[in-house]
């Protein structure tokens, strides 16, 4: 490899994965989807037209928690509106499902 190659690779590499369009904007918290926090930051990123919302939380309050992942129970989403999801999980498994 050369110090040319060297160089474009990187590019190369982000221009495979790049988005096209606005950007992803992904919303989560520690204290659950039906928390006044996450409803006043979302709006504001929505009416900023910051890019594509979605907001994907804890089905409740999961405070103290946050790094946690859940390994023996499944998992599960439900649709609260469009663009919001609930997760009977912590805020990592929030994270994990939204990227996937």
């Amino acid at each position: 490899m050369t110090d040319t190659d060297l160089e474009v690779a990187p590019n190369e590499a982000r221009r495979a994965t790049r988005h096209q369009g606005p950007p992803l904007i992904l919303i989560t918290n520690d204290d659950g989807v039906r928390a006044r926090g996450i409803e006043a930051l979302a709006r504001a990123a929505v009416e900023a037209q910051l890019g594509d919302v979605y907001v994907v939380a804890p089905d409740r309050d999961n405070s103290g928690i946050s790094h946690a992942l859940t390994l023996h129970e499944p998992l599960r989403v439900l649709d609260v509106r469009p663009g919001w999801m609930a997760v009977t999980g912590t805020p990592t498994d929030c994270v994990y499902l939204a990227a996937v």
